[in-house]
């Protein structure tokens, strides 16, 4: 979804140890919005519409918070993301939010917010991302990602999970285990990516962590539920 390649996060993950620096689609799209069908977004009401798709402190309580980075980094992750998938570069939103990084023990939980063009482009970066060539692009960037922090990855396994979430048009996941090793010491991590459509707007979020995961898929999608139902109600204007 299109903020950021994953595995960018898993790398934070790793580092906190010490170590170093559906069942497989998407679900259909629902009925268009009214958004997305008959108003054209400005870019105030499209940024309006970002913000209000990210995590807030207060969804976290016990998390420690600060506000994400988009670096240069971030920014060839994404494009090589893109253009393994078969998207264009780089990416152009009307608006985006890379919310806040949430972090407790080796745990984080990301979220962030795009705005796309128009749905048609929505749905064709789902569609891209949910593609048969999807998973292997994931993990053909985890090797080189750790090892840029030192570490070797042994195994990595990438597979799509079945997700609904209330007031979405569609939606996506991925579940990710990798095993690294580094500076003697072996690592497993755990993660999850959970995608959401509503209208133009793209919600993602994303949980990375030491195994055992702190953060179970339910919370990750019940978390993604409540940033969607909030982009859904400013949709509406309520």
């Amino acid at each position: 979804m299109l903020r950021r390649y994953v595995l960018a996060v898993l790398s934070i993950g790793l580092a906190a140890t010490g170590c170093g620096g559906s069942s497989g689609g998407p679900s259909a799209r629902a009925t268009p919005s009214v958004t997305a069908t008959a108003t054209a977004l400005t870019q105030p009401r499209a940024q309006q519409l970002a913000d209000a798709g990210v995590l807030r402190t207060s969804d976290l309580p016990g998390y420690s918070a600060k506000p994400e980075s988009h670096t240069s980094s971030d920014v060839a992750d994404e494009n090589t993301g893109r253009a393994c998938v078969g998207l264009s570069v780089p990416a152009h939103y009307m608006a985006r939010n890379f919310g806040m990084a949430f972090s407790k023990g080796t745990t984080e939980v990301d979220s962030s917010a795009d705005v796309a063009v128009s749905v048609s482009q929505a749905d064709g970066e789902l569609a891209a991302l949910t593609s048969s060539k999807a998973p292997a692009c994931l993990k053909q960037g985890i090797k080189p990602a750790l090892a840029q922090d030192g570490l070797t990855v042994t195994s990595v396994s990438v597979v799509p999970a079945s997700v609904r979430l209330a007031g979405a048009d569609s939606t996506f996941a991925y579940s990710y285990d990798v095993d690294a090793t580094g500076q003697g010491h072996q690592v497993r991590l755990l993660g999850y990516e959970i995608g959401a459509l509503v209208g133009q707007v793209e919600v993602d979020l994303t949980v990375t962590g030491v195994a055992p995961l702190a953060v179970t898929f339910a919370d990750a999608q019940r978390l993604t539920a409540m940033a969607t139902t909030r982009v859904k109600a400013a949709e509406q204007g309520t």
